[in-house]
């Protein structure tokens, strides 16, 4: 068992017969019994009749007949009563399942709303709680439904286990329940309740092969001036949703500005929707140097939204918008495809100053595990002709750790189509070092983080020294992103470190200012005087030389 016995939890309604079929029974019953009576009474009569004429034996006949029939009366009363407490059972029976959820014994959600509508009236104090488990699909999908079965159960039982005699839970769909706090009193005592759902849920379930862990969200509500019951589990739904996106294993309690804050969110999604409509998107590309020479071997391409009211709007502000809705799939594929098309037209107009130039595309984590992300590359490079060769694909690290096999498989995947990986944000959090030896990746993108305090701090350059020669025994290219300052570009440069990236050495700019710009420095020397000034953070910037298209990353980069 993956919980501890407890006494099943009552539902909301309890099952109560209804009158009408009884009573239908009671009639049929009062009827028959009249009619065995009126026959019994007119064979007596008969029967009396017939002693009067006939004497002493005949009048033991009739003594004997009428002691018969009223047997018979006996029985048929008696399996009339029998059958009316049966068809009684059965009623309750239907009630009870009709209100009762029949995985977890508590009330479901048709109870719910009917026992919601109540108690929700003004001048009533009333709190609802909407309890959602965070990652029960995934155990679903991992270890089976019937453990996911389990667990529900278990959590019925321990949201009980926290309410007062007073409160009641429900079950309103799959993995979604709901608390009704009818005497709400300190309104602090709602949130000590919150507080200990969350608490209570998120202990970890125990089976015999299996030690599984949830976590809740909740969303709390209390009714205010005029709520109809609609609104109350509206504006619980607004404070559950907001803690979801607040990290989850949480609980939030409903204000107003949640309300206008998710009026302003779907207002952001028709918009994204609208943008995807209408091309309101651009990229932007920045370079990616030589930490030696510093000529630039690349560009990463990065998407921006041209909104006609807001401007152009940072990624950090709709990307997140887009993973969640799923928007981000129809998104990545038109970034992967533009970028390719404007890749080549560059190596089109100057076939010697692009001939191994690097595009490298970010990949969400909705693409990486989802089942288009090899047909959309393969389009992109068909319909561009870029050579597989030249574009990278940039998977952040935490993808990778969220489900390794499937990340391996999708890598392979991408790799028999020829193109080179990266991973982006290595050393953000997650520790995947164990699992170098077997990703089939090209670069280790290292985290800003690495970067910040690299030119003052001792342990953080032999910690990038380490990363960067672990990676050249794998053939692992290496890069610095957030490099912001000349100090941090010289020891990135000492600390044999690759590749880098960063504002020191250009921003982001749209592909019109980036072609100028490599037009502008193509004729440069190859190792520019340290100190030289140039209009892209203080050192020029000058291209790659040419070199063998099949030759190994590490050697094209040294």
């Amino acid at each position: 068992m993956l919980y501890s016995p407890m006494p099943k939890p009552t539902a909301l309604v309890k099952p109560v017969s209804r009158p009408g079929g009884s009573a239908t029974l009671r009639l049929v019953g009062a009827v028959a019994v009249a009619a065995l009576a009126t026959i019994a009474l007119g064979v007596v009569t008969i029967c009396a009749g017939a002693a009067l004429a006939g004497g002493a034996a005949t009048a033991g006949l009739v003594v004997t007949g009428t002691a018969v029939l009223a047997l018979i009366l006996v029985l048929v009363s008696w399996r009339l009563q029998r059958a009316h407490a049966e068809l009684a059972r059965h009623q309750a029976e239907m009630l009870d399942m009709a209100s009762v959820d029949a995985l977890t014994g508590v009330a479901n959600r048709r109870a719910f709303e009917r026992e919601l509508s109540r108690h929700v009236r003004p001048g009533a104090e009333v709190a609802l709680m909407l309890v959602d488990l965070d990652n029960l699909k995934s155990i679903n999908d991992s270890v089976g439904h019937a453990t996911g079965d389990e667990i529900l159960r278990g959590t019925a039982l321990r949201i009980q286990g926290c309410l007062r005699s007073t409160d009641t839970v429900s079950r309103l769909s799959g993995d979604e329940f709901a608390v009704l706090l009818p005497r709400v009193g300190d309104r602090s005592n709602v949130e000590t309740i919150a507080r200990r759902i969350v608490e209570t849920v998120q202990r970890p379930y125990s089976a015999d092969v299996h030690s599984c862990s949830v976590s809740a969200s909740v969303g709390v509500v209390v009714l205010e001036g005029e709520t109809c019951p609609g609104d109350l589990l509206r504006n619980a739904d607004v404070a559950l949703v907001s803690a979801k996106r607040a990290g989850k294993g949480r609980y939030i309690v409903y204000r107003a500005e949640l309300h206008a804050s998710e009026v302003e969110r779907i207002t952001f999604e028709r918009d994204l929707r609208t943008a995807m409509e209408q091309d309101q998107f651009v990229l932007h590309y920045q370079p990616i140097v030589d930490s030696k020479n510093r000529r630039i071997l690349g560009v990463e391409a990065l998407v921006r939204w041209q909104h006609p009211d807001r401007g152009l709007v940072p990624p950090l502000d709709f990307i997140p918008l887009a993973e969640e809705t799923g928007l981000i799939v129809p998104l990545g594929a038109w970034v992967l495809r533009e970028a390719c098309r404007q890749t080549q037209r560059w190596r089109t107009s100057h076939p010697s100053l692009f001939k191994d130039f690097l595009l490298s595309v970010n990949v969400s984590a909705r693409q990486l595990f989802g089942t288009q992300l090899q047909n959309d590359v393969v389009v992109a490079l068909d319909e561009s002709g870029l050579d597989p060769r030249h574009l990278v694909l940039e998977i952040v690290e935490s993808q990778v750790m969220t489900d390794i096999n499937a990340a391996l498989r999708q890598i392979a995947a991408l790799k028999e189509v020829g193109v080179r990986i990266a991973i982006d944000d290595f050393g953000s959090g997650y520790s995947s070092l164990g699992h170098l030896q077997e990703l089939p990746v090209d670069f280790l993108k290292l985290d800003k983080s690495f970067t910040d305090n690299i030119a003052e701090s001792v342990k953080s350059q032999e910690l990038m020294r380490t990363v960067a020669r672990l990676s050249r025994t794998l053939s692992i290219a290496t890069v610095a992103e957030g490099v912001e300052t000349l100090e941090q570009a010289d020891v990135v440069h000492r600390l044999d470190v690759n590749l880098c990236q960063g504002y020191y050495f250009a921003r982001p700019i749209d592909a019109e200012s980036l072609g100028r710009m490599l037009k502008r420095v193509r004729h440069l020397p190859e190792t520019p005087a340290r100190g030289a000034a140039s209009a892209l953070g203080g050192r020029r910037l000058s291209v790659p030389v040419p070199k063998p298209a099949r030759e190994p990353v590490q050697q094209t980069l040294n």
